[in-house]
């Protein structure tokens, strides 16, 4: 068993904290694949009172890990605690939040999840029905379509300003809405470097009528890759799981409700600068003119460094 890391805490709320102070204990798991870490961010409410700690950095953490953290003796009512798993440059890798009774006991255990983990959410300004929001763990994009183009998605961070350093193993489960019928081609997902290009992106072609992969000349091969999946677009309502692995000038390998479809390890001189974000959603969606409302579900998006991911 790995290593348990323990802190204590000198105190935790602000102006509450006295030498005869109570401990509560945490404790704090994660998934086996989760991308690397090296400090947690605490923050906490306990009735009106809030406070945000870091733990001092530690480079990588080992889960699982425990922490004490010091409320007066005199606390009662519901304790929130929420804890983020930070990167050494800050961004925000994985998250989780529970309650504790006070009057019932003194540990929480909280379990860590990268899953649909979204920094800011972004819509087109002149599209009024135009949205991008999670409801039940799963991000719902929606357009009113039309020129010109409509956007809808969530943005995760993967670097702050000077990127995260390849490679990258990515995950997503999309799905679009029973009955949906494209009037062009939408573009659902895409990995952007430190100079805000897509690096790669996956859409759904309207001609072909199957989930393609696209990257511009130098990004991940020295031509364009323009590539079919050879999936039918699904349009019962069911996931399609796409996966990523990829390092430009390396290696690229996809796959598709787990079988491997494209793989490619030749090496060459790649012009994409390192990973900034991700954008999950509906970026654009070709169709000529009038409206043509369409929405794009996905979840169980994950990030990770080292293989494939778990779902």
């Amino acid at each position: 068993m790995a290593a348990r890391l323990i802190l204590l805490l000198a105190c935790f709320l602000p102006g509450a904290c006295a030498d005869e102070g109570r401990f509560v204990v945490v404790s704090v798991d994660a998934p086996s694949d989760l991308r690397p870490s090296d400090r947690l961010r605490l923050s906490g409410t306990l009735g009106a009172e809030m406070d945000t700690l870091e733990t001092a950095a530690r480079d990588p953490l080992v889960f699982p890990l425990t922490l004490s953290l010091e409320i007066p003796t005199d606390a009662s009512g519901t304790l929130t605690l929420t804890a983020d798993a930070l990167a050494a440059d800050g961004v925000r890798v994985a998250t989780a939040t529970g309650d504790l009774i006070l009057e019932q006991g003194d540990a929480l255990s909280l379990t860590l999840d990268d899953r649909d983990l979204y920094d800011r959410f972004i819509t087109d300004p002149g599209c009024a029905t135009c949205e991008a929001v999670v409801i039940d763990g799963e991000l719902r994009s929606s357009i009113e379509g039309g020129m010109p183009f409509d956007t809808a998605y969530g943005e995760r961070d993967l670097g702050a300003e000077e990127g995260m350093a390849w490679p990258l193993f990515l995950s997503d489960s999309v799905r679009i809405p029973a009955g949906a019928i494209l009037g062009g081609d939408l573009v659902f997902f895409q990995v952007r470097d430190t100079a805000d290009q897509a690096v790669v992106e996956f859409f759904l072609n309207k001609l072909e009528g199957t989930y393609y992969v696209y990257a511009a000349a130098g990004m991940l091969g020295p031509g364009e890759l323009y590539a079919s999946t050879n999936l039918p677009i699904v349009t019962d309502g069911s996931p399609v799981r796409l996966e990523l692995g990829l390092h430009p000038g390396e290696f690229f390998f996809m796959r598709v409700n787990g079988t491997e479809f494209i793989g490619d390890s030749n090496p060459f001189a790649s012009m994409s600068g390192r990973a900034r974000r991700l954008r999950v959603g509906i970026d654009h969606y070709d169709v000529p003119t009038g409206a043509d409302p369409q929405v794009v579900f996905h979840d169980g998006v994950r990030v990770g460094v080292s293989g494939w991911l778990a779902p």
